[in-house]
This record gives C-alpha cells, structure tokens and sequence, in this order.
C-alpha cells in the first residue's frame, strides 16, 4: 500500500518481447485481435472462439496457433498469408545454417500439420475486416487481384514480434534500429549488458531469438552479474558460461532464415489512407502524414499535434507504425 524504494548493483530487464502492430482497415472491429493475445486465452483459460475463424500474417507464432487451434478443435475458416513471395529470394542463401538448426524440424512438422488439416491461401497483399457491431468477413486481395470475401468471427493477425524496449528506453538505455527485424533494440554486450553500467536486457527484451536463445541468453546474463557480484569464482566465467554460448550460437544459425523469410510487408507495417494508426486516439494513417507535411519531426512531436501516443497504451501499440510512418 506504499511506494518505496530500492538499490541494487545490477539490474535485470526480463521484458520479453511484444506483437508488431498490424494496422488494417477495420482492425478495431470486436472480434478483431492478435494471435499472441488468442494464445494467451487458450493457454490460461483453454477458450478458443466460437464460429468461424480467419488466421492471418505471417511468422512462426502464425503457424504455432493455427496447430493449436486444430488440435483445440477450432473452426478456422482458412489461413491468410501474408509472406512476400520476394522474401524468399532473400532468405534462400540463409537456409544451409536453417537446415541445420533444431529449428528446421520442428517448424516443417508445424507446416505440414496446418496445410493438411485447413486451407491455406499464400501471396496474400492486403486486408480488410468488414462489419458493423462486429466482424462479420474478411476481405482480401491476392497477387494484386481481389478474391471471395470470407465469413467470419474472429480474425487473428500476426506479424511477427519485437522487443518490448519501453522500460530500457525509459531508463535512457541507447538504442539502434535493427534493419534486419525492423525494430528498434537496445545496444548490448554479449552479456545483455546496456549502455548503462549495470542494466542489463535479457532475452527478447534486446533482440528476437525465440523462446529457447532468450533461456540460454538469460543464463549468459546470470553468470556475468554473477561473476560481477563476486558469486562465482574467479576466472570460471568463461568456462561455465561455454555451453549456453554455443547452444545460443547454434540456434542464432537458423534465426537469420526466419528474418529474412517473414519480414512482414511494408504495406502492412506504414499504412496508408484512413486506417487507424493510433487506436486509443483514433488517429488516421492520413492525419500523421498530414502533420508530417507541416513539420512533425517525431514520434513525440506526434502527441502535441495530435495526441498520437497519448492514450492508454502510452505509444505501446502504436509507437513502431507510428515511427515507421514519419520516416516514410
């Protein structure tokens, strides 16, 4: 019931990663969310939707629910996606190191479970969620050419994930942007250690590897506060930290296939028009490049001419499209 505070000689940042927006027309409709936010409800509460379901976007965790879903006996409808067929001209020089990761197996036995057991509709280059009080279809074009709206409930859209940086930004941590995973991420060390003596980011926090290198990155991070802390022996550092390192090093192999093959779309990423940029403020694709027009430099200049980034979420959800769409 009281605030207090605390100090310590290192300070861990575990704030895993978060979903990249997917700004489409009608994305605010009820019935409308994330697959991260539909894996949460089925892993806490086994609630899948009821009624028909539309799965769209592209990325690992795409692939991962839609198996889920099956295997919960969900109805979905179809699987929209979105992956460039460029992409992979990009990411074919990157599939030897793929191949050769745990990574490989594991994500063709996830493709192949979901192309059996539902449709699939791949080149998929936009959305749109059609309804009143709710989602009653989907919309969509595929190779430039519009196709049959299908029915639905629910829509869930994914397009991969990004490092959660509002606490390490807030601290006043430097950070970079990552033109590989488009994102901005905190400079640090191969311990996780920041810019900042002592903050450290474990995990997705700094940079996104998947569950399993976020385990092995955080163990890294243990032993260097530990070694720092004086926990450990000294000179045992480097020794008891070489397993996790090449276990890290061996899945990182086969993450550059999957950067490079599910980079999402740009049109999916800088909307355009009048689809909603900000949901806590409304705040339209056409309002921000209209600000832009005038003088808006930033991301912060943003909340003064329209409160864009002043809602609820403080900028969680909208910051990347937001930021995306003024460099645009």
């Amino acid at each position: 019931g009281h605030s207090f505070l605390i100090s310590a000689d290192a300070v861990i940042l575990a704030t895993g990663a978060q979903e990249r927006p997917f700004p489409i027309p009608g994305w605010t409709l009820p019935g409308v969310m994330t697959a991260g936010a539909a894996q949460i409800l089925l892993k806490t509460s086994g609630v899948v939707p009821d009624g028909e379901i539309v799965l769209a976007g592209c990325g690992p965790l795409l692939w991962l629910l839609a198996a889920q879903y099956l295997r919960a006996n969900a109805k979905i409808a179809c699987v929209l996606d979105t992956t460039p067929r460029s992409n992979w001209t990009k990411a074919i020089g990157y599939l030897p190191g793929f191949a050769l990761s745990p990574l490989a197996a594991k994500g063709a036995k996830l493709l192949l479970e979901v192309k059996s057991s539902t449709r699939v509709i791949a080149n998929v280059d936009s959305i749109k969620a059609v309804g009143e009080s709710g989602l009653n279809a989907v919309e969509f074009t595929r190779n430039g050419t519009t196709q049959k709206p299908i029915g639905a409930k629910t829509l869930l859209l994914h397009q991969g994930v990004i490092p959660n940086v509002n606490l390490s930004m807030a601290i006043g941590c430097e950070h970079v942007w990552d033109d590989t995973q488009l994102c901005f991420r905190p400079v640090t060390d191969e311990w996780g250690e920041t810019s900042k003596r002592g903050i450290f980011v474990a995990g997705d926090g700094a940079w996104i590897g998947g569950a399993v290198v976020a385990e092995h990155a955080a163990r890294l991070t243990a032993l260097k506060v530990a070694d720092r802390l004086g926990k450990i022996a000294a000179g045992e550092l480097s020794n008891r930290a070489s397993r996790d390192r090449a276990a890290k090093q061996r899945l990182v192999r086969g993450r550059a296939f999957l950067d490079k093959l599910y980079t999402p779309a740009k049109q999916f990423r800088v909307p355009e028009g009048e689809t909603i940029v900000c949901r806590c403020e409304e705040v339209t694709a056409r309002q921000l490049r209209d600000v832009v027009a005038l003088g808006c430099a930033g991301p912060n200049q943003a909340k003064a001419f329209l409160r864009c980034g002043m809602g609820p979420c403080q900028g969680r959800m909208c910051g990347v499209t937001v930021t995306e769409t003024i460099a645009d």
